[in-house]
């Protein structure tokens, strides 16, 4: 026995001493982690935050691309129609002088 008691997540040992345990979903205690899981665990998290942090950035750079390549239609559209307009505009102007 191992002179302890474990109520609602504390400890108390006979002594009276106090500590905080992690208890599971069925409110069993959790034994601590080797050292290597926690490294683990650890390398394991900051990839996933490293990995988070290129989505955002590759979303971001993706919309970016998006609204460039908006602009630049716009911008296409809005130069063919100037020369559509060009276009009739100089015909008219020939058909106006051949009246």
């Amino acid at each position: 026995m191992d002179n302890t008691a474990t109520l609602g997540g504390q400890e108390q040992t006979l002594e009276g001493d106090v500590k905080e345990v992690e208890v599971d979903q069925n409110g069993d205690e959790v034994k601590e982690d080797e050292d290597s899981e926690i490294t683990e665990q650890a390398r394991n998290l900051k990839t996933l935050n490293q990995s988070q942090q290129d989505i955002l950035k590759f979303q971001n750079e993706k919309e970016q691309l998006l609204r460039q390549a908006a602009a630049r239609n716009r911008s296409e559209q809005t130069q063919r129609t100037i020369r559509e307009a060009e276009i009739q505009r100089d015909r008219l102007a020939r058909e106006i002088q051949g009246l």
